[in-house]
């Protein structure tokens, strides 16, 4: 289970009365089905890093839904995006997809829409983090909070290193 979800473990929102009223229903019902399935949103596996040290990983589990070039707006320059939607059945822990300093950090707070609107990537609650790898490349790396997410957890600051596969934040139930 991810440490990040402990809290939350024992929280049974539906069945035994307990009832949180700033909650919509469907939140709840949602919320109580991924409970009542053991954990699945909660887990938190190691992972293999494959490939060769160059290569790059995807920092989040989930289905790759947008491949196109754009401007970064965090290090303003021509990049390669590719966006990646977690379902609420996917593991939400977000690790580094390269070998590399942590150069910049940024939080944005935002709206909750849907992450599978396209919009969400501009409009709603995100960080970014900004890597570059040993031999001077940059990466840009930004989580995005989803319609019923209300929390990104980012564990990395400026100067800090990281490794391909290593883990540096989490988002909370469902995201982009």
């Amino acid at each position: 289970m991810a440490e990040e979800q402990r809290p939350f473990a024992d929280v049974r929102p539906l069945g035994d009365g307990f009832s949180i009223p700033e909650l919509k229903w469907r939140e709840l019902v949602l919320i109580g089905a991924v409970r009542e399935k053991d954990g699945v949103f909660t887990r938190d596996p190691a992972r293999p890093i494959p490939g060769k040290a160059k290569d790059v990983l995807s920092p989040a589990d989930g289905r790759i839904v947008a491949i196109q070039t754009t401007r970064d707006p965090y290090i303003d320059r021509e990049a390669l995006k590719i966006s990646v939607f977690m379902n609420v059945f996917n593991v939400h822990s977000n690790r580094s997809p390269v070998d590399g300093e942590v150069k910049g950090r940024w939080y944005h707070a935002g709206s909750f829409l849907n992450a599978a609107l396209d919009k969400a990537s501009l409009e709603n609650e995100r960080n970014a983090i900004w890597l570059r790898t040993p031999d001077g490349q940059d990466v840009t790396s930004v989580q995005v909070a989803g319609l019923i997410a209300r929390r990104i957890l980012c564990y990395v600051k400026e100067g800090d290193r990281l490794s391909r596969g290593q883990r540096y934040g989490f988002i909370r139930f469902g995201s982009r």
